[in-house]
């Protein structure tokens, strides 16, 4: 059974971004803060939570069998990439993972084409 694995240091963060969340919600403008969420900025370092999911949202990974190869390619992907996964699950339309970046998050995208390149072929 595949399990999400959840660091101390990545609860820390995620208790600190939600108490951020409700006070920028409740200091400004909630439209001014969701635009700047929208923002991507993969030349810093730092700490991503990422979703992805099948084209059109497609249950691809249904049997446990496919959901396995999906979580398999993720960690490797990762690992090839230089990212260190903090969180992550993994379903059978989409996953979200928490990561930290190798240096400059610019490998991102390469490193998501690569996993949905790779992935559908094993």
């Amino acid at each position: 059974m595949l399990r999400p694995r959840i660091s101390t240091t990545a609860l820390q963060d995620a208790s600190r971004l939600a108490e951020v969340f409700h006070w920028s919600l409740q200091q400004s403008h909630v439209g001014d803060f969701l635009a700047s969420c929208a923002l991507h900025r993969l030349t810093e370092h730092g700490i991503y939570f990422v979703t992805a999911a099948t084209l059109h949202h497609a249950h691809h990974f249904r049997t446990k069998e496919r959901l396995e190869v999906l979580h398999r390619g993720l960690l490797k992907v990762c690992a090839d990439y230089g990212w260190r996964l903090e969180a992550w699950a993994v379903f059978s339309n989409h996953y979200h993972f928490v990561a930290e970046s190798p240096g400059m998050a610019e490998s991102l995208p390469a490193m998501l084409g690569n996993l949905a390149v790779d992935t559908p072929r094993r």
